[in-house]
């Protein structure tokens, strides 16, 4: 039972590393990877304004 929490907070702590990492325009990922881990609503505003401009985060 004690390896099941551990695999779920290393799940957890991963989830939580790529989505910053993203959040930040360090990384980048496809539109339905970023749905699953930004959740819709994020994903929208942080891929279709740099879809829009033609820019993406890290060249602002």
């Amino acid at each position: 039972m004690r390896y099941l929490f551990r695999d779920k907070a290393e799940i957890i702590r991963k989830r939580y590393l790529y989505t910053e990492l993203i959040l930040k325009g360090e990384i980048t990922s496809p539109l339905e990877t970023a749905r699953r881990l930004l959740g819709p609503d994020r994903a929208y505003h942080l891929y279709g304004i740099s879809k829009r401009t033609g820019q993406n985060k890290k060249s602002r």
